[in-house]
């Protein structure tokens, strides 16, 4: 490895962070299709399939938690470089062998396998950028993690199902595992121990330090309430995904039928959900940096308060309402947590036991799909849609209330006036497409 400066370490890990974002959403358009059409093939029941996909998924998400624990420690020790490359080798070998399982068990265990492998990506380059970041820059830098997560995830689904339907599965899973042996070249020529980097620029005045570097107890950030503020609203955001998955596209068909949208269910949520991806995009740096000048507390005020509102504005119907709800409220709360968040939590760890916090920190989303969907779904069930859309606001409410507590780290710096006016300009522009959305849903 030749010696990288501080662009070339950050590209490096902005390259990783985009491929690791395909991940998840290059297989979402593929694996589900691929499961339907070679269900006799794998041996699986017709009647089955539809258990066999919800236990693959269900058994990727839990071996990838534990992943996240498993290979965010083993960076903190070994760094993050090995553990990053030893995370995308492990899935660019299991990608391969997608296509030759002849079993829905050799398909379950590769997907599992992949599982605990991933585990290691988001910790790891999450951890490379804050180690790479000084405090008054934390929080552009983490919003950067989300940007270069959400270009990837707005790129990787549409060329995903592209391939699917034009080469197949197989041509996908290897055009990935192509990407993700290129990465683990560009990781281990570019980046290197960042720990070390990072240990030699951060003082922790609140915590004991051991000689090697490290803090005396691996896991003594977990007395932190800024820690808990941030795993508890991360875990809100998703939970909120778990209402958009469950109760609001039972609210969508309603709507259509009641001639309030005027587009099928499924294109209305697509053409939402893309407003979180475009928000993160749009707004995640300049709120980054807001985060750096104004401190972390005020935008987790606002982000947990629009997250709190949005369910409301959207169980109703009117369509105004639910675009406002959507697009305003959750679109710009998404794109504050993100800017945020991440800093909070980073703020709270030292270089060697940053990895372990990330990897803490990456269970809580799993948690609130996990958690949030059936207790959404039942409540949805039991005393109608609305009122299973409303419970979503229990944990953005709750975090809200947290956020209010949250402990401030350094003095706030006054806001430039370039700032000021390219939040201006990139709000108002964002708005329009908002507005925009809804003739386009509306009724024809």
């Amino acid at each position: 490895m030749f010696k990288a400066g501080a662009r070339a370490i950050l590209a490096a890990a902005a390259f990783a962070t985009f491929i690791y974002s395909w991940d998840t959403n290059m297989m979402q358009p593929v694996l589900p299709f691929y499961v339907q059409q070679n269900a006799a093939a794998l041996g699986i029941d017709p009647k089955g399939i539809g258990a066999f996909l919800g236990m693959i998924m269900g058994f990727y998400a839990l071996i990838n938690c534990g992943g996240n624990l498993v290979f965010g420690w083993a960076s903190d020790i070994r760094g993050r470089r090995l553990i990053l490359t030893i995370g995308f080798l492990g899935c660019a070998i299991a990608l391969l062998f997608y296509e030759r399982m002849t079993s829905g068990g050799g398909l379950l265990a590769v997907r599992t396998i992949h599982g605990f492998f991933s585990g290691a990506l988001a910790p790891c380059t999450a951890a490379i950028l804050a180690d790479t970041a000084p405090l008054e820059r934390r929080g552009m830098r983490m919003a950067m993690w989300a940007i270069f997560f959400a270009v990837g995830t707005m790129v990787a689904s549409p060329v995903a199902g592209w391939l699917k339907v034009a080469y197949g599965a197989g041509a996908v899973w290897t055009i990935m595992s192509i990407f993700y042996f290129l990465v683990t070249i560009v990781i281990w020529l570019l980046i290197p121990d960042t720990r070390k980097l990072a240990a030699a620029t951060e003082t922790k005045q609140e915590a004991p330090v051991s000689a090697a570097g490290a803090r005396v107890s691996r896991w003594g950030f977990l007395g932190h309430l800024n820690v808990w503020i941030a795993c508890i609203g991360i875990m809100a955001l998703f939970w909120i995904t778990a209402v958009w998955v469950t109760a609001f596209a039972q609210h969508l068909t309603a709507l259509n039928k009641a001639k309030v949208i005027g587009v099928d269910p499924s294109v209305a949520l697509g053409i939402l959900m893309s407003l979180q991806g475009l928000s993160i995009i749009a707004f995640g740096g300049f709120l980054g940096r807001l985060c750096d000048l104004i401190g972390r507390k005020p935008l987790l005020i606002a982000a947990f308060a629009f997250l709190s509102a949005s369910p409301f504005l959207v169980s109703t119907y009117s369509l105004p309402l639910i675009v406002l709800g959507w697009g305003i409220c959750f679109g710009l709360a998404a794109a504050l947590v993100w800017s945020s968040i991440m800093a909070v939590l980073t703020d709270e760890l030292s270089p060697y036991e940053r990895g372990t916090g990330m990897g803490f920190f990456m269970v809580f989303p799993t948690l609130g799909i996990g958690i949030g969907s059936p207790v959404i779904g039942n409540l949805s069930d039991l005393f109608g849609v609305q009122v299973g859309i409303m419970a979503g606001a229990f944990l953005p409410v709750t975090a809200l209330i947290l956020s209010v507590f949250a402990r401030r780290r350094f003095e706030c710096k006054p806001v430039t006036r370039r700032l000021k006016m390219y939040l201006a300009i990139v709000t108002v522009v964002y708005l329009v497409i908002v507005a925009a959305m809804i003739p386009v849903l509306g009724p024809k």
